[in-house]
């Protein structure tokens, strides 16, 4: 583990993601949890592509849709519509 640096935006991305992979863990049914971005996708957001690729979305019974946004307004609006489980 030496070595290993956790920038404060990954740090607080991989929080606002784990109540969503740890409150369905002993879920049978997958469960579909759509992301929008403030942002066209970037480093900032390499904490959720990481959990897709290994497979820890999938294992808590969660299938995750990652779309990018066009600014934080967009994104306000798309949680506050409804149709966006939460922003980043």
């Amino acid at each position: 583990m030496a070595g290993l640096k956790l920038s404060r935006r990954a740090f607080v991305g991989a929080s606002l993601a784990a109540p969503f992979v740890l409150k369905a863990g002993g879920a049978a049914a997958e469960t579909t949890v759509k992301f929008s971005f403030a942002a066209p996708f970037d480093g900032s957001n390499a904490a959720f592509f990481l959990a897709e690729q290994n497979g820890w979305y999938k294992e808590a019974g969660l299938s995750c849709q990652f779309d990018a946004g066009g600014g934080s307004g967009e994104a306000v609006s798309r949680v506050g519509s409804g149709v966006y489980a939460a922003s980043w």
